[in-house]
């Protein structure tokens, strides 16, 4: 990639931190094509609407205390950001209730880019923290 491109992609990655610990929506966003398609475990999203939706679900159930990139992977069309963050579990999620408690976990987006537009997100995650946050739903079911 170009020396300027690449400053671009870096700088995405940098941006996707900022927005995810401003815990605002339209931060994240802004950062998305209209079109764009979203896959990881626990969700698909079809356009910035469908994005929104998700973002909106997520910022409600989660805090984002801490982002760290631990490595990004730079290519004409494709950015690539390794990293580790914890986040506040201060609102249902996947049916578990709010529990108080703050999650670590690692993630992988893998993102398409064009225009300086994310187009495609496939993100994959500590599915280690979905059975954690699983545990923790049957501890707080009423067994009658």
């Amino acid at each position: 990639m170009a020396g300027s491109n690449a400053a671009t992609a870096g700088g995405l990655a940098e941006r996707m931190v900022a927005a995810m610990l401003s815990n605002d929506v339209d931060q994240v966003l802004a950062m998305y094509a209209d079109d764009c398609q979203v896959l990881d475990p626990a969700m698909e999203a079809q356009g910035k609407s469908g994005l929104a939706t998700a973002v909106t679900y997520f910022f409600a159930a989660f805090k984002m205390l801490g982002m760290t990139i631990d490595e990004t992977v730079i290519t004409p069309d494709t950015l690539i950001i390794r990293s580790h963050w914890s986040a506040l579990h201060h609102g249902e999620y996947l049916g578990v209730p709010a529990s108080g408690r703050v999650f670590h976990t690692w993630n992988i987006m893998w993102l398409k880019l064009k225009d300086e537009l994310i187009i495609s997100d496939n993100s994959i995650w500590d599915a280690g923290e979905l059975r954690r946050l699983e545990a923790l739903g049957k501890e707080t079911e009423n067994p009658f």
